[in-house]
């Protein structure tokens, strides 16, 4: 799992609205979300499939 997923979301998502990309700053607030309420796996495969982290090999 990503050593600090939430921290890597909130970033992810700072980085999305400095770019104005709606769709990806919808997509790290839910899986900010998922991850704060204790679905980090959830969390992860969502933020990984929106290419907002780097998936684990």
């Amino acid at each position: 799992m990503h050593p600090d997923l939430l921290s890597a979301l909130k970033h992810a998502h700072a980085d999305a609205y400095q770019r104005d990309d709606h769709v990806q700053m919808n997509a790290a607030a839910r899986a900010i979300s998922y991850a704060a309420s204790g679905e980090r796996e959830l969390a992860q495969q969502l933020a990984e499939q929106h290419g907002l982290i780097a998936a684990e090999a």
